[in-house]
């Protein structure tokens, strides 16, 4: 197994989104539960999740999760720029050392 070279020979970035539904509150009444109908709309809350996979295992490493979109796809762009340019051991310090906090 090699375990030197080139960041991008052993990782690739990506951003994963994933979405909550959000139920509307219900408003109380004595004698019933109702909500208007602006309310009957769910809303969708959505997650960036930037991972990390291993080429060689596949494995999947959450790198950080963020509720902006345009925030994530700069994170990635940075991600991807430094997995061009730095070595594994270069790219496991600058990222993979700080999310074993």
């Amino acid at each position: 197994m090699k375990t030197f070279g080139k960041a991008d020979e052993f990782y690739r970035a990506r951003v994963i989104t994933t979405s909550a539904e959000e139920t509307a509150e219900f408003k109380w009444r004595e004698d019933i539960l109702y909500h208007s109908d602006e309310e009957d709309q769910a809303k969708l809350s959505n997650t960036y999740r930037i991972e990390l996979v291993e080429l060689d295992s596949n494995n999947k490493l959450i790198l950080k999760s963020l509720q902006n979109l345009e925030q994530a796809k700069l994170m990635l762009a940075t991600i991807q720029d430094d997995l061009a340019e730095l070595t594994k051991n270069e790219f496991d310090l600058k990222y993979l050392e700080e999310n074993t906090d």
